[in-house]
């Protein structure tokens, strides 16, 4: 099936994340703001304490209770991580001109959306007016990682227009709605606010956006590429290739994650050791040094391009390699034991 003009029809081409301005895209090199948009609850603050209150009043709980001098103590809040709001554009997709067609379909979705399968919780948030079929990519895409990620991770404190709110695990907020029109900009991705350096799961991010322009959106999906480029944006949102420089995980071209360059070396010829998994070179900041090469790695769903070349060993158009998924480890995420029937088949060649 030919993909969309939107998308690369050729490796050298199209990126899937940015052919966009640099100013634009998203670069996981770019520094944090200095000030904390959150703070931390402290595990000693009783219910009775004024950060319980603004979690209270945040929710919508107003009959707080207030223990009396005589009243055993009540339990204390669950610390929960600082976070630390991203100062950096969003990672964005450009396709050429022509193709495209449609807009976001008639509606019928759900607005708000959160994993159940694991103890991993994903919410995603929804705007705009989405068909269910578009929608429904979304869902699939946060069940399969949520099935992936199964460790539960720090709750984060997130303040909003003043009040404090919790996430659980990673809140993303989806919108759907003109952007250019068909073609140009497909859509912009990647994390808003990642967990602080001190936290009990440093770095990891607590909310995420992922936007996508109405006029793209359905020839996308008639075209079987829009659940490919729902997983791969997603993947970054929790943190693949977007947090790599403040966990040290890059080095030069390549990187050096232990998890994910393990399973790297089990795809090479045996007796073949690398020292690093190889990352894109090309495609300008947002697709350089947050991919897999293209050159090395072809058809694998987390390279910086998208493919149309499916083989017997290699049935996905673009594959979710079990490489893919030992990155995530990396990233200090807590991964199901059964990882290898997790990932779709692929074979390096």
């Amino acid at each position: 099936m030919p993909l969309p003009r939107s998308i690369a029809t050729s490796r050298a081409s199209t990126t899937i994340d940015s052919l966009l301005e640099p100013e634009d895209r998203w670069n996981p090199g770019l520094g944090l703001r200095d000030s904390l948009e959150a703070r931390g609850i402290a595990a000693s603050e009783d219910r009775s304490g004024p950060v319980h209150q603004a979690l209270a009043d945040a929710f919508g709980q107003v009959n707080v209770p207030v223990p009396s001098a005589a009243a055993p103590a009540l339990p204390v809040v669950a610390p929960l991580a600082d976070t630390i709001e991203i100062d950096a554009g969003l990672s964005s997709a450009r396709g050429g001109p022509g193709g495209g067609g449609g807009g976001g379909g008639g509606g019928g979705g759900t607005s708000t959306y959160t994993t159940s399968v694991s103890a991993y919780n994903i919410r995603i948030d929804f705007s705009g007016t989405w068909s269910v079929d578009l929608q429904q990519a979304f869902l699939d895409s946060a069940d399969r990682l949520a099935s992936i990620i199964v460790e539960d991770v720090q709750d984060a404190a997130i303040r909003i227009k003043g009040r404090v709110a919790v996430v659980d695990d990673i809140s993303i907020s989806a919108s759907l709605g003109a952007i250019d029109g068909v073609g140009g900009i497909l859509g912009q991705a990647g994390p808003t606010a990642i967990r602080s350096s001190g936290s009990l799961d440093p770095y990891l991010p607590a909310t995420a956006t992922m936007r996508f322009d109405a006029a793209d959106a359905q020839s996308l999906l008639a075209q079987g590429s829009w659940d490919e480029v729902i997983l791969h944006e997603m993947f970054h949102c929790v943190g693949f290739g977007t947090i790599w420089s403040q966990l040290g995980l890059v080095s030069g071209s390549s990187y050096v994650g232990p998890a994910a360059l393990a399973a790297y070396n089990a795809m090479l010829p045996e007796g073949t050791i690398a020292s690093g998994v190889p990352l894109e070179t090309t495609g300008g900041t947002g697709t350089a040094g947050a991919h897999w090469s293209e050159a090395i790695f072809g058809n694998e769903l987390m390279t910086g391009y998208l493919d149309s070349d499916a083989s017997a060993a290699t049935p996905d158009d673009n594959a979710l390699s079990a490489m893919s998924l030992a990155a995530l480890a990396d990233l200090g995420y807590g991964l199901a034991a059964d990882l290898g029937s997790l990932a779709d088949p692929y074979v390096l060649t």
